[in-house]
């Protein structure tokens, strides 16, 4: 979803100025000087919420923030027109804008996510933004704006019109960035969020033992850099990996970053004995997931015990016997209510070293499922096989993860793994 600035408008000058800062040279095509080229920290401050949608009108309110951190930077141009940048957390954006004291007209759209519980999603977009006034001899920025937000449950969501106050001054704060999540698997996709738009222009990576470095990528928006990404890969174990730039990260005040975040990822498990459960289990186990007896139940694939993943995360390592060339496993599906839609909700990641081998989903066996007759009202699937391929000339031991995660707006509640295997 996106949208754009209906108006932005900027009254610098005339009666909007104090008593003690001289305004003679202002008129339609010469902003002063030190007003272009600075940068502003901002706060908007939501005042209204108002639904603008069928819905539970105040279901989700509570998940749309009251206050939004921003930057605005007015730059010098040539001509009649300026260019001015906008961004918050993760987010920026550039749009020209006439140089004139009535107003400030521009189409540039700034969108900022928001970080909503799990299986959701939302964003607020400022649509028009009024600064009343800006103080050349302090750098006090007031003004009001309008916009609207989005929140996303599932498969509801709920539409608000907002409008506030936007209030600031000169930016002195420097930027910070925060890694968009907790790092709670070694095959996790690192992305790093700036807390305001930061200079273009730095290299980034992470870099931990043994040599490991991971190269970083800009996000771009606006001429300017909102965070950076890194590829899909295999992160050492149980290691403190420190992010790096060069040169040094700098707002577009010119401030350095003083604290560069650094990422600590899960320990090592031992090795897996891969006896479909039924002994000692080295594994780590997260989020929802366990090894349960299931002698006896529906449930059961093969033997007596098995993983469950409620959603859930289990990571292991597991040694590679002579010509060995794939992963295999069996599994099955528990839910109560019947979906028809198809699903990817087991995710597979293999690795060595610090090498991601593959990356897959088995598919969910959507609508084959029985009463599993135990008084729950759980239905359980039928039992199906998995493989990933592999080459594994040279390799001794391998990093598997199976993870689960509820598709927003499914039933699925979870998922039966035995028999995990190379073969």
């Amino acid at each position: 979803m996106g949208s754009s600035f209906r108006l932005l408008r900027f009254a610098l000058c005339g009666a909007f100025f104090t008593a003690n800062v001289t305004t003679s040279g202002c008129d339609e095509t010469s902003p002063p000087p030190d007003i272009l080229g600075t940068s502003y920290e901002l706060v908007a401050t939501i005042e209204t919420l108002e639904p603008s949608s069928a819905g539970a009108p105040g279901a989700y309110a509570d998940r749309v923030p009251r206050t939004l951190p921003l930057t605005l930077r007015l730059d010098d141009a040539s001509g009649a027109d300026g260019t001015a940048l906008l961004g918050g957390r993760g987010a920026a954006t550039s749009f020209p804008y006439a140089r004139r004291w009535e107003a400030r007209d521009g189409s540039p759209g700034l969108v900022l996510p928001l970080e909503t519980a799990s299986c959701g999603s939302g964003e607020v977009t400022i649509e028009t933004l009024h600064l009343e006034r800006v103080d050349v001899a302090t750098g006090a920025v007031t003004g009001t704006f309008t916009g609207k937000a989005r929140v996303v449950i599932g498969d509801a969501f709920v539409d608000y019109a907002v409008s506030g106050l936007v209030s600031g001054d000169i930016d002195a704060s420097t930027p910070i960035l925060s890694e968009r999540g907790p790092v709670d698997s070694p095959f996790r996709t690192l992305a790093f969020d700036a807390s305001e738009p930061i200079a273009p222009g730095s290299t980034a990576r992470l870099v931990g033992p043994a040599g490991f470095e991971l190269a970083l990528a800009a996000r771009n928006e606006a001429e300017a850099v909102v965070g950076y990404l890194g590829a899909e890969a295999l992160l050492p174990l149980g290691a403190t990996l420190v992010f790096e730039t060069s040169p040094a990260l700098v707002d577009l005040a010119g401030r350095a970053a003083t604290t560069l975040p650094t990422v600590t990822t899960p320990a090592a498990p031992g090795v897996f004995a891969a006896d479909g459960f039924e002994g000692p289990v080295t594994a780590n186990l997260a989020s929802g997931a366990e090894i349960r007896t299931l002698t006896g139940t529906a449930y059961a694939i093969t033997g007596e015990r098995a993983l469950w993943l409620s959603p859930g995360r289990a990571l292991f390592q597991l040694s590679v016997p002579a010509g060995a060339t794939k992963l295999a496993f069996a599994y099955r599906g528990v839910t109560h209510t019947l979906n028809t839609l198809p699903g990817d909700a087991l995710a597979v990641r293999v690795g060595a070293g610090t090498t991601l081998l593959s990356s897959t989903k088995a598919p969910i066996p959507w609508g084959t499922y029985a009463a599993a007759n135990d008084g729950s009202g759980s239905l359980v699937s039928q039992a199906l096989t998995y493989e990933v391929p592999l080459t594994l000339a040279g390799i001794t031991t391998l990093v598997v993860e199976v993870s689960a995660a509820r598709p927003c707006g499914s039933p699925l509640e979870s998922l039966v793994v035995d028999d995990l295997r190379l073969q």
